[in-house]
């Protein structure tokens, strides 16, 4: 999605909803506390599970709800094309970021890097070209559902594309640990059950492999303003899971396999810049820094990012 752009919370009827569930959709305890509301007729709310602090809207959508609702998701003005389809301003400040993390445990010549739910690509195609300038031979398989199965070349870079996860594992002919890097940026508070999406993920790691995901922790945001009646938009059916800090301290701890290990752990970028959108920029800095100072006990930061890599053993 653009940076700038961000699509609206959408009323879902009961159709298009699961039936509540008393146990977190994550870990499966049944210590939830409810939150805010999200819609009314029928009620939709948000629940934080007090055992992992994942916070999830208290019904999911369906299946059908989602696949008509991201049928249209980049079909919007601001798009001008499938490359603008992003969450950044700048996505060359944010590949060098991610590259400085990871490069070095990019020990071979030839890099696999898998883009999970990167829409276009624009962020790993970006980081495969600084890796290429490098004299690395890459090799980018993205998967989204605006993509269509494909196979290119983009200057130097083999991609293939594919619309879902099972059309991925499809092609890998039994070939579990292929990839250096995968990418799961601002994606997993759309799915359903994200810890699945995350267990295929890490299987898909080669052992020295680094997992990088982004995810949303707007609540706290939004908790705050409310106080002086300003609201904050979800962007409910899209945004189904927050997930901060302390969720993935936990996911790590208690959830994830035992072959990952976290190696940087911090609140993510800014999306925009200064260029394009001036006092929006100014206001996320300045919400994002007392976590320097504060770290856990301070949590108005918005996104969180996390490096995990898969053991070697």
């Amino acid at each position: 999605m653009k940076a700038g752009f961000y699509h609206s919370t959408k009323h879902l009827t009961e159709e298009q909803l699961h039936a509540a569930s008393a146990e977190c959709v994550i870990c499966g305890s049944r210590e939830l506390k409810r939150l805010s509301d999200l819609q009314k007729n029928p009620s939709v709310f948000l629940l934080r599970c007090e055992t992992c602090s994942c916070i999830s809207a208290s019904r999911l959508p369906t299946q059908a709800a989602l696949n008509a609702y991201y049928a249209t998701y980049y079909d919007h003005e601001v798009f001008e094309t499938a490359e603008e389809a992003v969450t950044f301003h700048d996505i060359e400040s944010f590949a060098k970021r991610i590259s400085k993390v990871v490069e070095p445990y990019l020990n071979g010549r030839t890099l696999n890097i898998l883009d999970f739910g990167g829409g276009s690509g624009a962020l790993s195609k970006r980081f495969c070209k600084l890796h290429a300038n490098k004299g690395k031979k890459t090799e980018l398989d993205l998967v989204d559902y605006s993509l269509a199965r494909r196979s290119y070349d983009l200057q130097g870079i083999a991609v293939s594309e594919y619309a879902t996860i099972e059309d991925l594992l499809k092609n890998l002919n039994n070939e579990k640990s292929k990839y250096d890097l995968v990418l799961a940026s601002a994606v997993l508070e759309h799915l359903p059950n994200p810890t699945e999406a995350l267990r295929q993920l890490s299987r898909l790691l080669r052992k020295g492999g680094v997992l990088y995901i982004r995810t949303p922790t707007v609540y706290p945001i939004m908790h705050t303003l409310s106080k002086v009646n300003v609201s904050v938009d979800f962007t409910f059916p899209a945004h189904i899971h927050d997930m901060g800090e302390e969720f993935w301290r936990y996911y790590f701890t208690e959830l994830a396999p035992h072959s990952m290990r976290v190696i940087v752990s911090r609140p993510s970028p800014v999306e925009t810049s200064f260029r394009g959108s001036f006092f929006r920029t100014l206001a996320a800095h300045v919400l994002k820094f007392p976590w320097r100072l504060l770290g856990k006990h301070y949590t108005l930061v918005g996104g969180w990012e996390v490096f995990a890599r898969k053991s070697q053993d």
